[in-house]
């Protein structure tokens, strides 16, 4: 019995070991040719052990193993007499030690409350009619896909969090930022889809719209950008970084169609931008002025009146080299350093800048959630401890956003995610608290909104 239960739990550490090479062969910005042949060999490797488990059982060697451990003291001098025995003995304890460490941060993550700073939150499921969206511009394999029972590619969930930012100054109280990552545009999911989630975005009247990369993967769906993305509304601009599969495409030509459609590149950047906002209330648009060296003591005197948004973008690890903020030392009173990333890696970075708080996707929620273990497949260095939600490590508050789309069209109990956040000012709490932090959404034809108390 007790063979049985060793062997189960080193294979459960072996699985656990080369899934989790696989997640970070996916975060590092290593050419893609290296990445693609690592995550073969892990993929062997992990089902490799599971075949391997069922060989012992087919030929009784688990069984013979056992019955052997009551001769160990005669069999212990021949295997430890083999030159394979130490390797074997430290891979299988190696083992041991992940499968230990994978449950104990899962049982972490499953006990561990919301962050204190966590408001309110609020979602609605947008379930939008299959067959107004599936249009046939997508080839017959994706459609299949998205005709899945349970595949959630096609729905949206719009979550509505209030926040408290510690530091934020009382004149950006119930700033309003949306965020939209993972875009993916290829023509898997229908164009239509996206046109809807444009809709949703403007109807919470935002006063930043942020995108935290992949945007495009196929250079055919570069003529969506102006289309699509330049429809999105926002009250103090909206901006852009890119990520791991925009790099795939010609990225200058990528930010220009993005910057044409109105967005600005915030890839690798400092934007300054000075706000006000009372009450719901704002003054009049202050277009944004770029942060570089050349214009960093250039502080017009009528900013110095106004709370500042300093929007920092890093396109770390696959574009361009961490960003240093000390030219902001001295001037960080009075603005909210806000940053955006595609990956949720950049946390290390953002707590040694001091960022207040970053926004990132690229996990995709994990894509496919199996019910009560969660996601497998995460790209990260962090594992699938990053994997979606609301995170507080200080003195950086992170959100992770599940995307809207994917490679492959398919996710289960990981859907699209449109993300609004009120950010709310520590002072602000002798203010009377509102149990709704935003609007309702516009409910229309199209689909339906869904109350969920969470």
């Amino acid at each position: 019995m007790v063979v049985w239960f060793l062997v189960l739990w080193v294979l459960f550490g072996h699985v656990a070991i080369w899934v989790a090479v696989y997640n970070r062969l996916h975060s590092w910005g290593i050419p893609r040719a290296m990445v693609l042949a690592g995550s073969v060999v892990a993929i062997f490797l992990v089902v490799a052990g599971p075949l391997t488990f069922v060989w012992g059982l087919y030929t009784g060697l688990w069984g013979w193993l056992d019955e052997q451990l009551s001769t160990w003291p005669q069999i212990s001098s021949t295997l430890f007499g083999a030159g394979w025995f130490p390797v074997a003995a430290l891979y299988a304890l190696a083992c041991v030690a992940k499968a230990t460490s994978v449950i104990y941060w899962w049982v972490k993550g499953k006990l561990s409350p919301p962050p204190a700073v966590l408001r309110h939150h609020v979602s609605w499921r947008y379930q939008l009619p299959r067959e107004h969206l599936l249009d046939h511009q997508a080839s017959w394999g994706n459609r299949l896909l998205l005709r899945l029972p349970g595949n959630e590619s096609l729905d949206v969930e719009l979550v509505d969090l209030a926040v408290d930012i510690p530091h934020l100054p009382a004149g950006l109280d119930r700033l309003r930022i949306v965020q939209l990552s993972d875009l993916h545009l290829s023509g898997r999911v229908p164009r239509a889809f996206f046109e809807r989630v444009v809709e949703i975005v403007n109807d919470q009247d935002p006063d930043f719209v942020l995108l935290t990369g992949d945007v495009v993967e196929k250079p055919e769906c570069l003529s969506w950008v102006p289309e699509i993305l330049g429809e999105l509304r926002a009250e103090y601009g909206r901006y852009f970084v890119l990520g791991n599969h925009d790099v795939l495409l010609d990225v200058n030509k990528l930010r220009r169609s993005l910057e044409d459609a109105g967005l600005i590149d915030l890839g690798n950047r400092v934007v300054e931008v000075p706000v006000s906002v009372t009450w719901g209330k704002r003054a009049s648009r202050v277009y944004p002025r770029l942060f570089d060296k050349e214009s960093s003591d250039a502080c017009l005197p009528a900013w110095q009146t106004l709370p500042r948004v300093v929007l920092v973008g890093s396109e770390r690890p696959w574009i361009g080299e961490a960003l240093s903020l000390s030219e902001l030392d001295g001037r960080r009173d009075g603005a909210l350093l806000l940053a955006i990333s595609h990956t949720p890696d950049q946390i290390v970075w953002a707590r040694k800048e001091g960022i207040h708080l970053l926004l990132a996707g690229h996990l995709h929620g994990g894509q496919i959630r199996i019910p009560v273990i969660g996601p497998i497949v995460s790209p990260s260095r962090f594992g699938t401890r990053l994997n979606a939600g609301l995170y507080f490590w200080p003195p950086t508050l992170l959100y992770v956003s599940r995307g809207l789309s994917a490679r492959f069209p398919l996710r289960w109990q990981a859907p699209p995610e449109v993300t609004c956040l009120t950010l709310r000012a520590p002072q602000g709490a002798s203010h009377p608290r509102v149990d709704f932090p935003g609007k309702a959404p516009a409910l229309g034809a199209s689909g339906f909104g869904e109350h969920l108390d969470r």
